[in-house]
């Protein structure tokens, strides 16, 4: 679980995670642009809720139980621990890149002024 995902962290910043862009493809300009905003924010907010929240939920609650890995001899909520943690890792990498598209749209729309 911990390379999987701490790995797809990595991948999001270096923006050569799996997606699928067809509808990207076909826009140019400020629709583009609003679309790539429209989706760095569903990122955040799945980021936010399902890794961060909910990650941190399974690891305190897994803790609580103290459910033990069989194969590991360890603690189920340091295995489930990767959830919150590569959430931040990608939560923070969205932001930079929000960021930075908001920062284009501002640039485009003065342009069209």
């Amino acid at each position: 679980m911990w390379l999987g995902l701490i790995g797809a962290a990595y991948a999001a910043g270096l923006k050569q995670h799996l997606a699928i862009d067809l509808l990207l493809l076909k826009q140019k300009g400020k629709r583009k642009l609003i679309l790539e905003l429209i989706i760095l924010i569903i990122t955040v907010l799945f980021t936010s809720l399902v890794l961060i929240y909910g990650g941190f939920t399974l690891v305190k609650d897994t803790y609580a139980t103290g459910q033990i890995s069989p194969s590991l001899g360890i603690n189920m909520g340091l295995v489930y621990l990767c959830l919150p943690i590569s959430g931040i890792i990608i939560l923070l990498y969205s932001l930079v890149e929000l960021v930075k598209k908001v920062a284009d749209f501002n640039v485009v729309e003065k342009s069209e002024v």
